[in-house]
């Protein structure tokens, strides 16, 4: 009998040991890093399903049920991210991985997702050498959070490598030139503040418009400058970054409004040649069209 009660006692340790060995590791089982990475793509399998799920839908009621109960929100994912860095502010493998993701995931998702991308912003301040961080500003440019703004300033000024110089020098001057036009926008269009407010907080909205909207677009101009003059080999998206700060410069000097309308020639519905310079001083209706 006690044969037989000992048998049955390993046959359930052994039952018990193969279960647990598999499950999933617990998160105090993973190292910081192996949290970081199983966080990651936890999220990323989340968005595949729900996306899956979402083309299957039949109707748009299911749809709009599936959006409100399933569609995965990285808030979540990234306070804990954010904790995982703060818990490990000198792991490399850590935090700039962590905090690349909040930011890059954050933003615009309303007042307490700004709170953590700024926060995460603040921290990658200390990280500017890590090349990947560079690559981070090109996601900042309709950002107004101040965070992204002393990031991409850091990285121009102490900065460990040029192409993370140049895309910090090109971005900043996108996002000086972006919340020039938000202030503007407002301005005229008062009714948007309160989205603008929804996504951003009102105390970042609030710090932007305290802003001078020419001073931002004069340092905006300044900075495609030097992109253009010391890193305008470095490619972006592909690009080489001197052409496209040929076509910002040629906007903000050209394009803004209030300035003289660039010239253009062609000819008339009559065959006539023409120049709009030559009607200027009269009202004159330009309409662009296209056929493909």
């Amino acid at each position: 009998m006690r044969c037989m009660v000992l048998g049955a006692c390993l046959v359930l340790a052994w039952g018990s040991a193969r279960a647990n060995a598999s499950d999933p590791p617990d998160k105090k089982d993973l190292s910081p890093a192996e949290q970081v990475k199983k966080l990651t793509e936890d999220f990323q399998k989340a968005q595949l399903d729900f996306q899956n799920a979402y083309r299957e839908a039949k109707t748009p009621e299911e749809r709009q049920k599936l959006i409100d109960e399933k569609m995965p929100k990285p808030s979540k994912t990234a306070a804990e991210l954010l904790e995982l860095a703060e818990k490990n502010p000198k792991d490399a493998g850590v935090v700039p991985e962590a905090l690349i993701w909040v930011v890059t995931h954050g933003s615009g998702g309303g007042p307490d997702s700004a709170k953590s991308t700024d926060r995460a912003l603040e921290l990658l301040a200390n990280h500017v050498d890590n090349p990947k961080v560079g690559d981070v500003c090109l996601s900042l440019i309709y950002n107004p959070t101040p965070g992204g703004e002393k990031l991409m300033r850091t990285i121009v000024e102490k900065g460990g490598n040029d192409e993370a110089k140049a895309k910090a020098t090109f971005s900043l001057g996108q996002a000086l030139k972006n919340t020039a036009g938000s202030i503007e926008t407002i301005k005229d269009q008062p009714e948007m503040l309160k989205a603008y407010e929804q996504a951003y907080g009102k105390e970042t909205v609030a710090r932007m418009l305290e802003r001078d909207p020419n001073a931002l677009m004069k340092e905006a101009e300044k900075l495609f400058e030097t992109a253009g003059e010391k890193f305008g080999a470095v490619k972006i998206y592909n690009r080489p970054l001197s052409e496209m700060v040929e076509g910002e410069l040629f906007e903000i000097r050209n394009l803004a409004i209030g300035k003289t309308a660039p010239d253009i020639d062609g000819d008339d519905l009559d065959g006539n040649k023409f120049k709009l310079s030559e009607y200027r001083g009269k009202v004159v209706v330009i309409d662009f069209w296209g056929n493909w």
